[in-house]
């Protein structure tokens, strides 16, 4: 994906989130490019990422994961000062009591220990009190707790004119001791260290600079009698006067509906039904469109995804007519165009971050999907659902009772003042800016001064990077572990492992010395960043340290370490302990090949040819475990549930989803080693049985029947279990 040269601010932004520290809080109007800005940071940026969201149907649509999962914070209250009394105050928590609940599994403090830059889209819905809980977990899991955020990047986006954050009136009456509002920049860990801000001011959506302006005033809730006037002429008493392919925006889902089913019912056309694909772990909650689509001929449509292919024929909230459907194909033409086009199905993934030490780098790992047409029925769409949606004409409710900021929301979907029509006028009373957002906004920083600051900010973020390169604390941790986990053990030359393992100890820490002093070197130059470094001096101090660091270990860590493994070959009862050493080992390689391919073009320090590699060593045979045998995540899920523990329980120990957990289960009671009653209540149990006609019948069928209080996972467990039963009666029938 290319840079928008012509864009400033853009670009301004791109070079202070790859090439500095700084966190940063990107915003902008409607149709300014935020979306756009996070997947090119995604493509282009060279720091270990992670996406996040607020909510799993914002993580989807973002491509990442949801800020709970990725932290696994607890539903709780998080109160930035000390609890007395904890028990006392029901759902509350403070950061002993966080650090205290949280199951974190080596993967993942891995993950957040390696993190360098970690986005939040759609910020506008992070509560003050969940960013200070994540501050909590990442200066605690990354041993920095000086550093916001425990040294990780910040990139905030979104536009705090639109969706607020969601705080339940008795949550609140608890936080507001605490904070000034729940929005994000009350946050503790942000008075500490503020954002940069930075607004996107460039249009991509409206072209007419007077309908700009207009949405400029609405938006800061300065607009003006002569504004409300243009919009109110857009007002229109007589429905007949609404042309077609025009889509109307409301307040609540149930509305939306409503019309979409009213206006699917007076198509007489045939009524077609087209089932999505849940494949693994996705929850149902965060599907981006309805799983079973009810679709006729002549249906009005909306894309819900950008096109993929080369040409690129649609786009996220485009709207089109299906013009056919023939043999369970469809095919649609999209307004303004004057082709048909067939629909293909599209896949949405769930996803998890993981750190690939062997490549040093984050990595997504897919652990479920959904696949289905990227179209949902759009005669009608909550204003909600419209954030970040154009449309070339849209009907708009503005009587109804509209929560803070979705007049502007309704209003900027429309790419000009013509595409409008109002069912019921505009007041000013309507148009409702909280001032805590406005009197944010005015901490904007000017181009200017942006200018300035980055400069210093880059020359500071290469001794940033030099002091990271040249930290050595994370290969103390395994030596001492092994040493520590192997001390009450019995096993052949358990004298020699633990002298090597001392030894080893003994030269990290010698290492790190010697670090250490390079360190305060580094950090005393960066003081003086804004003054004139002597560039060829720096160059060669870091080339004889890289020189120094590679030579030392590989040769007083690597090897040995090695060589101790290499006689753990063929020997009884040392498996975990010889896996133990190979892990190590990559740890100690992934600190040389940071050192090894490291570059900084700012002083002209280009790599040279690497100096050492593992073919260097002879390979180490250790039978190694295999993949974990198809079931045992399932079976591992089963014991701890035999065990006692509740489905909340494992999911948070093992770092899975509820519904993971429960899909997890639901497979032994097809086994026997379940009963439903053991899963869920017997009153569900009756209303799913009386929901069946017949044993062939989907989940996804009896889903509709039953409605939002059953899940795909309850009926999965009846139905395996009435799988089970009759299987059991026929084959006594047989006999």
């Amino acid at each position: 994906m290319n840079l928008d040269i012509d864009n400033d601010l853009f670009a301004l932004a791109a070079e202070f989130v790859n090439n500095t520290a700084r966190h940063l809080f990107l915003t902008g109007k409607a149709g300014t490019g935020k979306t756009t800005f996070l997947r090119y940071i995604r493509e282009n940026t060279h720091k270990n990422t992670v996406v996040a969201a607020p909510t799993g149907v914002a993580a989807i649509n973002a491509g990442g994961v949801t800020l709970h999962s990725l932290f696994q914070l607890p539903l709780a209250t998080f109160v930035p000062e000390n609890i007395k009394g904890f028990t006392s105050i029901e759902g509350a928590i403070d950061a002993g009591g966080l650090l205290k609940q949280l199951k974190l599994n080596a993967e993942k403090k891995e993950l957040l220990q390696e993190m360098d830059l970690l986005i939040i889209d759609e910020v506008s819905m992070l509560r003050a009190d969940t960013l200070d809980a994540i501050d909590t977990v990442l200066r605690s899991v990354r041993k920095n707790h000086y550093s916001p955020y425990g040294g990780v990047q910040l990139l905030f986006i979104g536009d705090l004119y639109q969706l607020p954050p969601v705080v339940p009136r008795d949550e609140w009456k608890l936080l507001k001791t605490h904070y000034d509002s729940p929005f994000f920049f009350h946050a503790r860990v942000i008075e500490q260290s503020p954002p940069l801000y930075i607004e996107l001011k460039k249009i991509y959506r409206q072209k007419d600079q007077d309908f700009i302006d207009i949405l400029n005033r609405v938006r800061n809730n300065i607009v003006l009698p002569e504004d409300l006037e243009k919009l109110n002429r857009r007002r229109i008493s007589d429905h007949s006067f609404i042309p077609s392919n025009t889509i109307t925006l409301t307040t609540h889902n149930r509305k939306a509906d409503d019309i979409n089913a009213e206006e699917l019912g007076k198509l007489p056309t045939k009524l077609y039904r087209f089932e999505g694909l849940i494949e693994k772990d996705f929850n149902e909650n965060n599907l981006p469109t309805e799983l079973v689509l009810y679709l006729k001929e002549g249906a009005q449509v909306m894309f819900i995804k950008n096109d993929t292919g080369e040409n690129r024929k649609y786009y996220n909230g485009k709207l089109a007519t299906i013009t056919r459907i023939n043999n369970g194909e469809i095919f649609l033409l999209p307004f303004g165009e004057d082709r048909e086009l067939k629909l293909e199905k599209e896949t949405w993934q769930n996803i998890r971050y993981v750190y690939n030490r062997h490549k040093d780098k984050v990595e997504e790992e897919v652990l479920g999907s959904f696949t289905q047409y990227p179209v949902r029925l759009a005669w009608a769409i909550t204003i909600h659902k419209s954030q970040g949606l154009t449309f070339e004409r849209a009907v708009i409710d503005t009587g109804r009772a509209f929560a803070a900021g979705q007049v502007y929301v309704a209003l900027s979907r429309c790419v000009s003042i013509d595409g409008i029509y109002l069912l019921s006028p505009v007041f000013a009373s309507a148009i409702q800016t909280d001032p805590l957002v406005v009197a944010f906004a005015e901490k904007e920083s000017r181009a200017d001064e942006l200018q300035q600051l980055l400069s210093t900010d880059k020359q500071l973020f290469v001794f940033t990077r030099l002091r990271r390169l040249f930290n050595l604390n994370k290969l103390e941790t395994p030596v001492a572990t092994m040493l520590e986990a192997i001390e009450e053990r019995v096993f052949a030359d358990k004298e020699k492992s633990v002298s090597v393992l001392s030894g080893l100890l003994g030269k990290i820490q010698e290492q790190q010395r010697i670090a250490a002093r390079f360190d305060a070197e580094l950090q005393q130059l960066s003081f003086t960043a804004d003054q004139q470094i002597d560039k060829t001096l720096l160059q060669q101090r870091v080339s004889n340290a890289i020189q120094w660091f590679c030579k030392s270990i590989y040769e007083s860590l690597i090897v040995p370490l090695h060589q101790l493994a290499g006689e753990m070959q063929g020997k009884a009862k040392v498996r975990k302990f010889a896996d133990a050493l190979l892990q190590t080992e990559d740890v100690f390689w992934t600190k040389l090949n940071q050192l090894q391919n490291a570059r900084f073009p700012e002083f002209s320090y280009e790599p040279s040819q690497a100096l050492y590699s593992k073919k260097m060593l002879p390979p180490i045979t250790i039978k190694k475990r295999g993949k974990p045998v198809k079931g045992s995540s399932h079976r591992e899920s089963l014991e701890k549930f035999l065990e006692g523990k509740s489905i909340a329980e494992i999911a948070s120990e093992r770092g899975l989803a509820l519904s993971t957990v429960e899909g997890h289960l639901a497979q032994f009671v097809a086994t026997g080693e379940l009963v439903p009653a053991q899963l869920i209540s017997q009153k569900k149990i009756d209303a799913i049985v009386a929901a069946i006609d017949n044993d062939q019948e989907s989940s996804v069928s009896i889903k509709e029947k039953l409605g939002a209080d059953f899940s795909y996972n309850d009926i999965r467990i009846v139905l395996n279990y009435l799988k089970r039963e009759n299987a059991g009666a026929n084959k006594e029938e047989a006999q």
